[in-house]
């Protein structure tokens, strides 16, 4: 079974290609993104599972210059190590040309990019010499949700850490209405965007945009993509 990417991508290529013009990915340095192939509605779906693995990678790479939350107490050499691991991670990720790769495998980019970066020694390495400082630092708590408040128009998302107690950081998502009527997002699917995006980065304090709905939306297969479900075969009449 071909375990390289270069393998898979010949096999693809053999079959229908629709040519899609280089793209860059913001925040990678600069990198031109390959060529996707496959057939035109897997270039179509992939390219936006694409944008939201790069905007994914961007939280993270987001959250480790800022020191947020797990990122907190890291040294400067920790601080670009981690960068240049996410970096390198994110340029591997991004540089397949497979359609059909992001489909199967990156159809939830938020948990997919922690648990790459979580499974690499190097990220293992940092944590344990920053457990060996502060042994007491690296404790991670599950994060909950904590309801919302309405205010002119805008609906704001609480996140807390367990156990609640007044010393328990609240982070908040903003979320203007008009984006969930603008990108057709149902109000019941807010708290789950929002956890997402508080997931990934840990923000404080974070304003819904436009990109943030997109990513979100982009996951949703599309109605020509979703499969009829199966009927049973009729039982004849019994003689």
């Amino acid at each position: 079974m071909p375990n390289d990417v270069s393998e898979r991508n010949g096999a693809v290529q053999s079959s229908e290609s629709v040519g899609v013009l280089p793209e860059t990915a913001e925040g990678t340095g600069a990198v031109a993104l390959p060529q996707l192939h496959g057939s035109a509605s897997q270039i179509s779906w992939a390219t936006q599972i694409r944008a939201q693995v790069d905007l994914s990678f961007q939280r993270v790479v987001n959250a480790i210059q800022s020191g947020a939350n797990k990122y907190k107490g890291l040294e400067s050499p920790e601080t670009e190590a981690l960068l240049s691991m996410v970096g390198q991670h994110r340029a591997s990720v991004l540089g397949v040309s497979d359609a059909q790769h992001f489909l199967d495998h990156w159809q939830d980019p938020v948990d997919r990019v922690q648990r790459l970066i979580n499974g690499d020694p190097r990220w293992k390495t940092i944590m344990e010499a920053r457990a060996l400082r502060n042994p007491r630092q690296d404790v991670a708590a599950p994060l909950r949700y904590m309801g919302f408040d309405d205010a002119s128009g805008v609906r704001i998302f609480k996140f807390g850490r367990l156990p609640a107690s007044p010393e328990t950081p609240v982070f908040t998502v903003h979320a203007d209405v008009t984006l969930f009527l603008k990108h057709k997002i149902s109000f019941q699917d807010g708290p789950a965007m929002c956890s997402a995006i508080v997931a990934s980065g840990e923000f404080g304090n974070h304003q819904l945009t436009d990109e943030d709905c997109l990513a979100f939306v982009s996951l949703r297969p599309s109605k020509a993509d979703r499969k009829p479900p199966k009927r049973k075969p009729a039982i004849p009449p019994a003689a």
